[in-house]
C-alpha cells in the first residue's frame, strides 16, 4: 500500500462550537438511508448504524434529513420529526449516539419542488411555479403558508431539543425548500420573499430567528449551505458570504458548507472522477466572512486531505459522509494511527446515493455491515475449520478475511502472481485509479488477518487432496465471453481483458465490440491515449445500469474524444481488418482497423465446484463465479459466506 503521510495532529484537536463541546475535529454528515419506519419513526436498524458510528470515534453525528412535514418528505422511509409521537424513537437514537462521548444534531429538512410526489403522496409546495418538475403536482407558497412553515420549523426544533439531541442543523442546501427561497435560479416570485438577495434571503433567516429564539441561546444551531450551485442564474459565492454573515447575526453557531443543486449533483455527492476535498476552496471563502465554526465536506475520503484542509485553513470541521458508510471505525484508525487499515471510499455512488435515487436503502459497495450492523455480527466459530479459499480477487479476499477473523485457518490460493483479480483492470479506465485503494486495502486486510496466501497457484483436484480443507470458498471469478462470431479467434482480435491488464497493446484505429460498462470505459482509456476508437454495441444505450453521475463524467470524455458511437448494431462477423454489423435490417462494415476489442461480458469460472462436491466437502460459491456482476454483489456474497462458514 505504501507509506501513509504521518503528522494528522489538527484532526485530533477539540473544537467549541457555540455550547458544544467536540472532542476532535471529524464529524458524520448528514446522509439520508431511508432506514425509518414509513410513518418516519427510528428503527432499531437505524440505531445500530449510528451507534457503530458514534462508538468508530467521530466526535458529532449530524442525523440525516428529517422532514418537518409530510409533504415535504422526500424518500418513502425518510426519517421524521413532525409529531410528538416520533419523540420516544428519536430519544433512543440520541441515548445510542451519545455512546462513546459522541453528539448528536438532527438536521430538519423540507424538501422543495425537486421531490417527487410518490414520496409524499401529497401536493408539493414550492417558492415559484417554475420549480415544477414535468407532470408534478405542485402549489406555489403564499404568505400565510410561509409563517405557517415557520411554525414548522419551530415545532420541530423543539422536539429535537425534548428528545435529547443536542443541536440541530435547518437543511439549506441541495434544493431544499429554503435553498430554492434563497435561490435566484428556482425563486422567480415578485412580491416580498423574491428578486434580490435581500428579500430572497428574508425566509430562511426568518425561519432560524424563530428557532433561535424559542430554542434559546445556549442551544447549538447550525445551517447547511449550498454556496455555490453551478447551473446558470444560481446561486453564486458572493451571495452566500453574505447570506453566510446575516446567518451569523442570527444565531447560527456554525455553517456546513456544501455545494450543487439536484440540477448538478456532481458537488452534492461528488463522483470519483471529482477530486477529494472539492469543496475546501468554497468553505475557505466562507470561512473568511465568518468568526463561527466552518464545516466542510466534499468526497474527503482519506485523513491526508482532511488533515492539509484544516492546516491550510480552510475549514474547521470536516465531515466525513460515505468515508464513513466504508468505514465506521475511520475516526479510530486516525487516531490510534492505523492508517493503513482504513476500508477508503472510491465515491462509486453505487450503493448509496444510487440506491437512494431508486428510493431503496442505502448500503457500501466497500462495507457489508453497513445498514445490517444487527444483522452481520462478527463473532469467533465455535469450532474453527481450515477453509480454502480458491481465488484471490476481490471475493476471495473479503471471504478469506472474514473467514480468518472469526479465527478459521483460512489457506488463499490464486493462480496468478498477485491479488485482486478484475480490480487492477476495473482502476485502468481514467477517473478510476482510486479502485487501486480498494486492492491495496484487501491485500492488506488478508495479510493481517493471518490468511496463508499462495500466489501462482491454482486449485486443483491435488490440491484439495494435500489441503484437506473442511470448507471450500470457490471465488474463481470469470472469463471473458467470447461468442462463436465468425472471425472471432483473429490474430488481430483480443478482450477488453488483455488491453485493460496491458497484456495487448491496442494499434492506433480500434474497435471495440460491446457498449456496456466494460467497452465505455474502454473506449475511454483507449481515446485518452490518442487511439481513434469506434464503439459498437446492440443495445440503445451506453452503459446502461451504471452509476449516473460516473457515467455523465465518461461520456463527457468519450464526447470530448470523438469517440464513434454505433448504438443499436447486431455484430454479424469479424473481417481479417474490421468488422461486419446490421443496423435496421442493413448490413455494414467498417475497414482499416488496427485492434478489434470484444467486450461483450463474462461467463462465470465455477468450474471446480463439481470437483469440490464429488469428495463430498461443503461448498459455497460467491462472486463471479456465480454470475458476473458489479463488484459490490462480490464483496458482499463473500462477506456472508465468509460470516456463515
Amino acid at each position: 500500500m505504501g507509506v501513509r503521510k504521518v503528522g494528522i495532529e489538527k484532526l485530533l484537536q477539540s473544537l467549541r462550537m457555540g455550547s458544544l463541546e467536540l472532542k476532535n475535529r471529524m464529524i458524520m454528515s448528514p446522509m439520508t438511508t431511508n432506514y425509518a419506519n414509513n410513518d418516519g419513526s427510528v428503527t432499531e436498524r437505524m440505531i445500530a448504524y449510528y451507534k457503530s458510528r458514534a462508538i468508530g470515534g467521530v466526535s458529532l453525528i449530524i442525523v440525516e434529513s428529517a422532514y418537518i412535514c409530510s409533504n415535504g418528505k422526500d424518500h418513502e422511509n425518510q426519517l421524521g420529526i413532525d409529531n410528538d409521537n416520533l419523540i420516544p424513537g428519536l430519544k433512543k437514537l440520541v441515548d445510542a449516539i451519545h455512546t462513546n462521548g459522541c453528539k448528536a444534531l438532527l438536521q430538519l429538512s423540507y424538501a422543495g419542488g425537486e421531490i417527487s410526489c410518490g414520496s409524499t403522496k401529497e401536493s408539493i409546495v414550492v417558492p415559484s411555479i417554475s420549480c415544477r418538475r414535468p407532470s408534478e403536482i405542485i402549489n406555489e407558497l403564499k404568505d400565510g403558508e410561509i409563517e405557517g412553515l415557520v411554525d414548522l420549523y419551530v415545532e420541530a426544533a423543539l422536539r429535537a431539543k425534548q428528545a435529547g439531541f443536542d443541536g440541530v442543523e435547518i437543511q439549506g442546501a441541495h434544493g431544499s425548500l429554503l435553498n430554492q427561497f434563497l435561490s435566484p435560479y428556482t425563486n422567480k416570485r415578485i412580491d416580498q420573499y423574491g428578486g434580490n438577495l435581500h428579500n430572497r434571503m428574508s425566509f430562511p433567516l426568518q425561519v432560524v430567528k424563530e428557532v433561535r429564539e424559542k430554542v434559546g441561546r445556549e442551544f447549538p444551531l447550525t445551517y447547511r449551505l449550498s454556496v455555490y450551485e453551478y447551473v446558470e442564474g444560481g446561486l453564486t459565492l458572493a451571495e452566500t458570504r453574505t447570506f453566510a454573515q446575516e446567518l451569523e447575526k442570527a444565531g447560527v453557531n456554525g455553517i456546513n458548507v456544501s455545494a450543487g443543486a439536484h440540477q448538478f449533483a456532481m458537488m452534492v455527492v461528488p463522483p470519483m472522477g471529482v477530486q477529494q476535498g472539492c469543496l475546501a476552496n468554497l468553505s475557505r471563502e466562507i470561512k473568511r466572512a465568518v468568526s463561527i465554526p466552518v464545516i466542510t465536506a466534499g468526497r474527503i475520503n482519506e485523513p491526508e486531505v482532511a488533515e492539509d484542509i484544516l492546516q491550510a485553513g480552510k475549514s474547521d470541521l470536516i465531515a466525513l459522509g460515505r468515508a464513513l458508510l466504508a468505514d465506521a471505525d475511520f475516526p479510530n484508525k486516525v487516531i490510534q494511527g492505523e492508517l493503513e487499515s482504513i476500508r477508503t471510499c472510491i465515491a462509486c455512488n453505487q450503493e448509496c446515493i444510487g440506491r437512494l435515487a431508486e428510493n431503496k436503502d442505502v448500503l457500501c459497495l466497500i462495507n457489508a455491515q453497513t445498514g445490517n450492523e444487527e444483522k452481520y455480527i462478527m463473532e469467533k466459530a465455535s469450532q474453527p475449520k481450515k477453509i480454502l479459499v480458491a481465488g484471490g480477487g476481490a471475493a476471495g479476499m473479503e471471504a478469506a478475511r472474514v473467514a480468518a477473523l472469526r479465527g478459521h485457518d483460512v489457506y488463499l490460493y490464486e493462480q496468478a502472481s498477485e491479488l485482486g483479480g478484475k480490480l487492477a483492470s476495473v482502476a485502468q479506465p481514467p477517473r478510476k485509479e482510486v479502485i487501486n485503494r480498494l486492492r491495496d486495502s484487501l491485500i492488506h486486510y488478508v495479510q493481517t488477518a493471518g490468511v496463508k496466501i499462495k500466489l501462482d497457484s491454482k486449485v486443483t483436484e491435488e490440491t484439495i487432496e494435500e489441503i484437506k480443507p473442511d470448507a471450500v470458498l470457490l471465488t474463481t471469478g470469470s472469463n471473458p465471453n467470447l461468442p462463436p462470431l465468425p472471425g472471432i479467434n483473429g490474430a488481430n482480435v483480443c478482450t477488453a481483458d488483455d488491453i485493460l491488464n496491458k497484456r495487448v497493446e491496442a494499434g492506433k484505429r480500434v474497435v471495440i465490440l460491446g457498449n456496456g460498462l466494460v467497452g465505455a470505459e474502454t473506449a475511454d482509456w483507449l481515446s485518452e491515449l490518442g487511439k481513434e476508437v469506434i464503439l459498437i454495441g446492440k443495445g440503445s444505450e451506453v452503459a446502461p445500469g451504471a452509476e449516473i453521475l460516473n457515467k455523465h463524467l465518461m461520456m463527457e470524455a468519450l464526447v470530448e474524444k470523438k469517440v464513434n458511437i454505433i448504438n443499436n448494431a447486431a455484430i454479424k462477423e469479424i473481417l481479417p481488418d474490421g468488422v461486419r454489423f446490421e443496423i435496421n435490417e442493413e448490413i455494414q462494415e467498417i475497414h482499416n482497423l488496427d485492434t478489434i476489442i470484444v467486450a461483450l461480458g463474462y461467463k462465470p469460472n465455477n468450474q471446480l465446484v463439481e470437483v469440490v462436491e464429488t469428495k463430498g466437502i461443503p461448498v459455497c460459491v460467491a462472486g463471479d463465479c456465480v454470475r458476473p456482476r458489479r463488484i459490490a454483489e462480490a464483496i458482499h456474497e463473500a462477506f456472508k459466506a465468509g460470516l456463515n462458514i
